[in-house]
């Protein structure tokens, strides 16, 4: 049994057929335990693999498996999803005016993820199985959807959402004078130094000729993705210090 069940949870990192089929064995064996394992694996190495990771989700969010029976960490799974739709989202807005294939693949990807983030019923059914806090970095990530926010008062009605602009990760932002110098000066050297000179390595990769197969181009196209990603990270925390 131990070997066929090796051998099912190898499958999971093989074709999209294969990981259903696996999924499927594995759930009629009652072997949600494994599959956590490996969902929780899997997310915490989401950017190994996201195509893994986004079939974990859809997996979860579709309905194809009792989310009562699993011990994953949602909130890991719903905040990788929202970087990857930052990500994904910083990377289409430089793209889409030069390369028009790589930008549409990019423009599906964002929508898969935003379909998952809309399930507004899965949502709430997850909401009613955590806590306040859970709920309170949920509304962190739905800020300005109104009719979530109607859910969550609703299973909630503790939580104060006006309190939500004062949140990361559940948290208010409270941090020592010398952890705010240190952030400051990685923000400024962001976009004093880094962020210029990414934007020069762009204009020269640009000017070595066809971007479609320019590596050095879209290496420094993701670099700037991952730079942009960072100063929205600094700016959400030292513009809103407690």
């Amino acid at each position: 049994m131990q070997q066929y069940l090796d051998t099912l949870l190898s499958i999971i990192n093989s074709s999209k057929d294969l990981r259903d089929y696996a999924l499927a064995e594995l759930m009629s064996l009652g072997q949600y335990d494994n599959i956590s394992y490996e969902f929780n694996a899997i997310t915490n190495e989401y950017k190994i693999d996201e195509e893994l990771f986004m079939w974990v989700c859809k997996s979860i969010f579709n309905d194809k498996i009792d989310i009562d029976k699993l011990k994953v960490d949602w909130l890991k799974m719903y905040n990788n999803l929202f970087n990857m739709l930052n990500e994904v989202e910083v990377i289409y807005d430089m793209f889409k005016r030069e390369e028009y294939e790589h930008a549409g693949l990019k423009k599906r990807k964002e929508k898969e993820i935003k379909n998952l983030l809309s399930n507004v019923e899965f949502l709430k059914n997850l909401l009613k199985k955590n806590d306040l806090k859970f709920a309170r970095n949920v509304a962190l990530y739905y800020k300005e959807n109104n009719a979530l926010e109607y859910e969550i008062k609703t299973i909630y009605p503790e939580i104060d959402l006006g309190e939500k602009e004062n949140f990361i990760g559940g948290e208010k932002i409270q941090i020592s004078d010398e952890t705010y110098k240190k952030l400051r000066e990685e923000y400024e050297e962001l976009i004093n130094i880094k962020i210029p000179l990414n934007t020069e390595e762009i204009k020269k990769a640009r000017a070595w000729g066809d971007i479609s197969e320019n590596a050095e181009f879209h290496a420094a196209k993701e670099k700037q993705a991952e730079l942009e990603g960072r100063k929205r990270y600094l700016e959400n925390i030292l513009f809103s210090r407690k």
